[in-house]
């Protein structure tokens, strides 16, 4: 009786286990096939959304926001490069100290600007080499958009910005000689060097020529409030500034974002290998790229529905970026607690929106913030112009039609900038993104305040 009971274990034990496997079987043959009809789903929808957005003209590859072709002769884009090149031969000491002194909010003292003579001796080269480009009226770097998005080039804009210091350091030691109209020259190129890129189309490129832009206009204001130049070199000066950037720059920016997060989600769907290379950052072995080409094709509805829900949002966002930053503030807000809200819920299916929403709403706040300080900077020039032609300045921004025939207006309100005159120079100011006249007091002076004020004492 024992033997047969101790026999019939071991048939239990297999009758188990084939069950087990049996049904292992089928809840991976139905988790299969829910995956495939799930993934023919999304993309079908995902094809469906892409096809009527280029049936609605919108750019859905960045091949088709590429910039027009410039002649060479007219090209910046060779000169500035030479002149960034050279600037490798420099040590990381070097090259944070001129990021360092580039960035500086009040004039060089003493010390400083020997350090700036000494950086300056070993960069001539390339101070004229961008002081040359910068008389060049286009400028188009060589960057390839039919790349793989997650593989695009784009060194030139590592570099831009510390060409941006170094002709700020060439302007702070040249007002520092007496050589006025050479500062203004060097902060002039400076200006130019930052808006080299404003023809991409990349939110990072926008991003790139806004922080130069700041620190080029921050230079801007110290020189105005300390030197007197020519009316030259300010007329020089207002076209180097040239018309600010409008909504289209930044409705550009979100298309170009949209086409890029449409280039990964093509990569998903038919080359999962690419995705390997780039968590690798070049070549991988066989094993892994088979391991992530698995993971990849069993996630493909997830990651695809993930991009659905990224094309709802920059849709939403796109029609938003039409108005100032202020006057769409509510529907931003919502819009990216809406974003966060998917993002949270559904982790898996939205990495994108963990990524990418963020960011938008806060580049639209630095847009809204560049584009009144290069408003105001201009009105700051032509101030300055009509000092020197009739001896004190006007008692209003009316008085300068002459000089600019349509001012320009104050973002967050849509009317004029505020303008007074403050002992021997003027407070020009707009009122900021909580649209309360503060008297031109922001954070920095005046706590909860928030105007972005432009002030000269001469």
């Amino acid at each position: 009786m024992s033997d047969a009971v101790s026999a019939q274990k071991p048939k239990k034990k297999r009758r188990w286990l084939r069950r087990l496997a049996w049904g292992l079987v089928i809840a991976v043959a139905v988790a299969a096939l829910a995956r495939g009809v799930a993934g023919m789903w999304v993309r079908h929808e995902f094809n469906a959304r892409v096809a009527a957005l280029r049936q609605a003209e919108v750019p859905v590859d960045l091949t088709e926001m590429a910039p027009p072709a410039v002649s060479e002769g007219r090209n910046a884009a060779p000169l500035y490069g030479e002149a960034l090149k050279r600037l490798d031969v420099l040590t990381k000491k070097q090259v944070e100290r001129i990021g360092c002194l580039g960035r500086k909010l009040e004039p060089l003292d003493e010390n400083e600007l020997i350090d700036a003579r000494g950086l300056l001796a070993e960069t001539e080269a390339s101070v004229d080499e961008l002081m040359r480009g910068a008389e060049r009226p286009a400028c188009r770097y060589d960057v390839d958009y039919s790349a793989d998005p997650l593989r695009m080039r784009l060194p030139h804009l590592n570099k831009l910005r510390l060409g941006v210091a170094l002709l700020r350091v060439a302007a702070e030691v040249d007002a520092a000689d007496g050589r006025t109209d050479e500062s203004f020259a060097h902060t002039s190129a400076a200006l130019r060097v930052a808006r080299s890129v404003r023809e991409e189309p990349m939110l990072v490129s926008m991003l790139v020529d806004l922080a130069g832009s700041a620190s080029a206009l921050r230079e801007l204001e110290i020189e105005l409030g300390r030197e007197e130049p020519s009316d030259a070199a300010l007329a020089a000066a207002d076209r180097a500034i040239g018309p600010a950037m409008t909504r289209e720059r930044f409705m550009r920016a979100i298309r170009a974002e949209r086409c890029g997060g449409i280039a990964v989600m093509r990569l998903v769907m038919d080359d999962p290998n690419s995705l390997a290379r780039y968590a690798r950052g070049g070549e991988t072995g066989a094993a892994f790229r088979f391991w992530v080409s698995v993971g990849v094709t069993v996630a493909e509805p997830y990651i695809l529905h993930d991009g659905l829900a990224y094309l709802d949002i920059m849709d939403r966002m796109e029609g938003l970026a039409a108005e100032p930053f202020r006057w769409g503030a509510a529907e931003w807000r919502i819009v990216n607690r809406d974003s966060n809200d998917q993002a949270l819920r559904h982790w898996i299916a939205h990495p994108f929106l963990r990524v990418e929403m963020p960011s938008l709403p806060r580049a639209m706040q630095v847009f809204d913030y560049g584009v009144t300080r290069a408003r105001e900077a201009r009105i700051a020039v032509a101030l300055r112009r009509w000092r020197l032609a009739h001896g004190s300045y006007p008692d209003s921004l009316d008085d300068l039609a002459a000089l600019m025939p349509e001012p320009p207006t104050d973002p967050f309100s849509g009317r004029a900038f505020h303008y007074r005159r403050d002992g021997a120079g003027f407070l020009i100011f707009s009122i900021g993104p909580n649209a309360r006249d503060d008297s031109g007091e922001n954070a920095d002076t005046a706590g909860a305040a928030d105007d972005i004020a432009w002030r000269c004492g001469r």
